[in-house]
């Protein structure tokens, strides 16, 4: 479950910078996210977030393969893969905008998981028009903006 945890954590985080922004409204539901149940209670919460976030600004290819290589190794169960997919997508969605890098990040974690993008449609019907544009490329960002105000 520990490892499990972990992945949650940091997938939720990259999905929340990967745009290359931190918008208050996913702040907002990762706080209440994260004080509404335990899967983050072994960590420091404000400090693991912050450090997570310096691993995305440091080398954000890396903090992928990185989280990659997690998520193969640690061969979790599909009700794991499942909320790991419903927060992240939670997340996108908080701030009513679905961006390019976003919809990089959802089909590289289909990719991740092994799961089809009829398997997310079929669960996120919402979310048709982003998984069906042709193929999503990751959009250059500057990660040295996003501003870390975890209170």
């Amino acid at each position: 479950m520990s490892n499990f945890n972990e992945i949650l954590f940091k997938t939720s985080v990259l999905s929340m910078c990967i745009d290359g922004e931190l918008q208050s409204e996913e702040m907002e539901f990762f706080k209440s996210f994260s004080k509404g149940n335990t899967y983050f209670s072994e960590f420091v919460v404000e400090k693991k977030f912050r450090s997570v976030v310096d691993g995305i600004r440091f080398d954000l290819n890396g903090f992928i393969e990185g989280l990659t290589e997690d998520v193969r190794e640690s061969d979790l169960e599909k009700q794991y893969i499942l909320i790991i997919l419903d927060v992240v997508i939670a997340l996108i969605q908080s701030d009513d905008k679905v961006d390019q890098n976003e919809v990089f990040l959802l089909r590289k974690l289909l990719d991740i998981f092994n799961l089809d993008r009829e398997f997310l449609l079929g669960r996120y019907p919402d979310l048709s028009d982003a998984l069906m544009q042709p193929e999503a490329k990751m959009e250059e960002r500057s990660f040295d903006d996003i501003v870390i105000e975890y209170d």
